[in-house]
């Protein structure tokens, strides 16, 4: 190597090391936000929850049972194509985007992305026409052959979906959540607009079996509005981040797509399977309640009353909070992934602390809560009694089960970003057997309550198996400070939400108010705990980008104590 060689290589070292550190301070910026993202996430999520409900009443009420029932055929189809085509690929983008970007190779970030939306627009066109061309085999299928026109009109979403999930993939992977809550909102409100004006304009024109198909297209039409936004949303976030961005010291010579998309699939694979291996476990029930309420002594239309009740009633409630959980896990793993590319292994070890710290926080006093007040809760929403009744006590064991839950989502999504993608699937298979021998023994003695029964065994298998892999991966994560915090400032707050209702109700309070006032009294206590024990530290208030004035304004009042981390 002659000597103008050598000074050509160092330079290029020198260029080298100057995009890493400032890929890293970059990094670092975008790190200082980190929760902010997870906010935005949950108060999207908890927005789309609410307009899903808004939607629902209105169209059931619209359809009926008939029109509902070729509804929800042609939607389970889709879920499933759904869960089968964007589970995984998204999460792999993101993954594989934040660890480019950390090491300050925009370039290859872009060259990731564009190979990325051709492959998920191929998957999702794919999916369309296997969904689409044998609609009415799928309808006969299900039993239900009048489904088949609704499985035809939401096909297309298929193809809309899966090039809104690169995009956000894209958005994650740079640490930018916001036009991920946007295009969710997005979406919700235009199924609500479309699918309701749709239905109203076919009902008297069309059988049900048709009308139900006119409200179905409206998610169509709205994932396509969805995808529209996300087009022009990365345009300008392209033109606003990389305005001034230089490429001159990265290799000009493009990675081959076909190493990309080996990359992508790697990630892709396993998370997909995990996915649908949750979903399998929770289709389970239905097969297992089903079988063993017979065996046990009931008739068939007991056993699908019994069923219907613990589906309608206790397991839309459980799945509630998870709309504050899973943006944290969305949240974290680019970052995660980031700064292990990075080689900050403290920073990624401090990051998964706080994860499962604020997973925790928000995940037990909810389980707790709603355990405790199960019944006064669903009487809120739901006004037979005797449906109430029977589904309280399910729903107080269920509950419990959140916190499992919320846990086993972080330490997934944590530990694909530390790249064991394989883990999690077995920690799910040795759940989901736990639960089928649970379900199956518990149902034969108790009967109903032996169905959350088992989901709570399985979940609390899968989490304990995870946390205890990660903390292995992590070199020796404590888990015990963060659990311990948690008991202690959520177990008083359940307490007092329970004495309060029934304290409240003893004075004459109706049930509403008294559920309110219940829950509002278990916040405070929560939040005076949170300070108390020092859960909230200066360096979680940035973390979730609340304000420097509001932040000194904390710090006078002594709300949290010295970071540990």
């Amino acid at each position: 190597m002659t000597g103008s060689d050598r000074i050509e290589e160092r330079k290029k070292r020198k260029e080298a090391s100057f995009r890493v550190s400032t890929a890293a301070e970059q990094a670092g910026r975008r790190g200082a936000r980190l929760f902010s993202g997870a906010v935005v996430l949950a108060m999207a999520g908890i927005f789309v929850k609410v307009l899903g409900m808004i939607y629902k009443i209105p169209l059931t009420n619209l359809l009926g049972d008939e029109g509902m029932g070729y509804f929800n055929a042609a939607y389970t189809i889709y879920t499933l194509f759904f869960v089968l085509a964007t589970s995984g690929m998204p999460v792999a983008l993101s993954l594989l985007i934040s660890e480019s970007l950390a090491r300050g190779e925009e370039k290859r970030a872009g060259q990731i992305y564009r190979a990325a939306s051709r492959l998920f627009l191929l998957v999702g066109i794919g999916g369309t026409l296997l969904m689409a061309l044998p609609a009415r085999r799928f309808a006969a299928l299900l039993g239900n052959e009048g489904a088949a026109a609704g499985i035809l009109a939401v096909s297309p979403t298929l193809a809309f979906i899966t090039v809104t999930s690169a995009l956000r993939g894209y958005f994650q992977g740079h640490g930018n959540m916001v036009p991920t809550a946007v295009s969710q909102v997005i979406e919700a409100a235009g199924k609500l607009f479309f699918g309701m004006a749709l239905a109203l304009a076919a009902i008297s024109r069309y059988p049900l079996s048709t009308t139900s198909a006119y409200a179905i297209f409206g998610l169509t039409l709205a994932t396509f509005f969805a995808m529209l936004y996300l087009l022009i949303a990365k345009r300008r976030f392209d033109r606003n981040e990389y305005k001034n961005a230089s490429f001159a010291g990265e290799d000009k010579k493009e990675e081959k797509k076909g190493r990309i998309l080996v990359s992508i699939v790697k990630i892709a694979l396993p998370v997909t399977i995990s996915a649908s291996a949750m979903t399998l476990a929770s289709s389970l029930d239905l097969f297992l309640v089903m079988r063993t309420l017979q065996d046990s002594g009931y008739s068939a239309a007991e056993a699908n009353a019994a069923w219907g009740n613990y589906s309608s009633l206790a397991v839309p409630l459980f799945n509630m909070p998870t709309v504050l959980i899973l943006p944290i896990a969305y949240a974290v793993s680019p970052y995660v992934r980031a700064a292990l590319a990075s080689q900050n292994f403290r920073t990624a070890k401090n990051v998964t602390r706080r994860a499962l710290s604020f997973a925790a926080l928000l995940a037990l006093p909810a389980a707790l809560g709603l355990s405790v007040l199960s019944e006064p809760i669903l009487s809120l929403i739901y006004t037979d009694k005797t449906s109430v009744a029977t589904a309280a006590p399910l729903l107080a064991i269920l509950a419990l089960a959140v916190f499992s839950l919320a846990l086993l989502s972080v330490t997934s999504a944590l530990l694909q970003a530390y790249g064991k993608l394989w883990f999690p699937i077995a920690a799910i298979g040795v759940g989901v057997l736990v639960k089928l021998a649970v379900s199956r023994i518990v149902m034969l003695s108790v009967g109903m309550p032996g169905a959350p029964i088992g989901t709570f065994a399985c979940y609390g298998v899968v989490a304990a198996l995870d946390l205890a892999y990660l903390s292995h991966v992590t070199g020796g994560l404590s888990l015990l400070p963060i659990l311990l915090r948690s008991f202690a400032a959520s177990l008083p707050t359940a307490l007092l939400a329970a004495a309060g209702y029934r304290l409240f109700r003893f004075a004459g309070i109706s049930e509403r108010p008294a559920v309110l006032l219940a829950v509002l009294a278990a916040v405070l206590l929560f939040l005076l705990m949170v300070r108390l024990l020092g859960c909230f530290t200066r360096e979680d208030a940035e973390a979730f980008g609340v304000s420097e004035k509001m932040i000194a304004r904390l710090e006078k009042l002594g709300f949290w104590k010295k970071s540990e981390l």
